[in-house]
């Protein structure tokens, strides 16, 4: 635990500062292609620093290919660390078997395939800006509501409430600030962001073991289970 603490406070200002760099070195080589093209706009920055050496044709290879193995990466990253929670819903019948085994030794192949077309048709069919525009909302709401499950289920005085609340407070003004942002720059983006959550809120709706949510949820606040009898 303690080689992770080290790593995690290492590892993220060294992130954002590499993140800074290539930003900024991106911006004072290729503005125009930035502005043009910007999903190339790497690529012809690693041109235009090494074309002085007379490599600007390996510079632009090696970073497509970097960024090819990059994506791959977290796309991999990502759909095995989605398929392991899925495997714990199953354990807890939050989700239905037909998704996948939650017996099964390592990850359900079944729920690395449906996750996978999921997956595969938001990218055919969306947009990429709108399925990471999703992501970013997703993230925010999930932080805002577990620093008010956080504020509203402090036990003892030892917790300090300001911190949750304004981790709530910062959520609820950010979540509304970034849809702002997309439908008055970015429209096409907005109605596709209001499109996936349609979709998965039908999801949830009609195929997640509701009344097993409602026992867990309850549980910890009891203030749902009058709402939910009262509707």
């Amino acid at each position: 635990m303690e080689t992770i603490r080290k790593a995690v406070c290492v590892s993220i200002p060294v992130a954002v500062a590499i993140y800074v760099l290539v930003g900024v070195v991106t911006v004072n080589l290729v503005t125009q292609t930035l502005e043009s093209y910007p999903h190339v706009a790497l690529k012809d920055a690693a041109s235009t620093m090494m074309q002085p050496y007379g490599l600007a044709g390996v510079g632009g290879v090696v970073l497509a290919l970097s960024a090819l193995f990059s994506t791959g990466s977290v796309i991999n990253a990502t759909l095995f660390s989605s398929t392991h929670f899925a495997k714990g819903m199953l354990s807890n019948d939050l989700l239905p078997d037909q998704i996948g085994d939650a017996a099964a030794e390592g990850l359900p192949e079944r729920t690395v395939l449906v996750l996978g077309a999921i997956t595969a048709a938001f990218t055919w069919y969306g947009s990429l800006g709108a399925i990471t525009s999703f992501a970013s909302l997703a993230f925010i709401l999930v932080f805002g509501a577990m620093s008010y499950l956080a504020w509203r289920q402090r036990v003892t005085d030892e917790v300090n409430a300001a911190v949750p609340a304004v981790g709530t407070l910062g959520a609820l003004v950010f979540f509304s600030l970034m849809l702002y942002n997309l439908y008055v720059r970015e429209r096409y983006t907005f109605y596709m962001v209001l499109g996936i959550a349609t979709v998965v809120f039908a999801v949830e709706l009609l195929y997640f073991e509701r009344e097993r949510i409602e026992q867990e949820v309850t549980q910890f606040d009891p203030d749902v289970e009058s709402f939910t009898e009262d509707s």
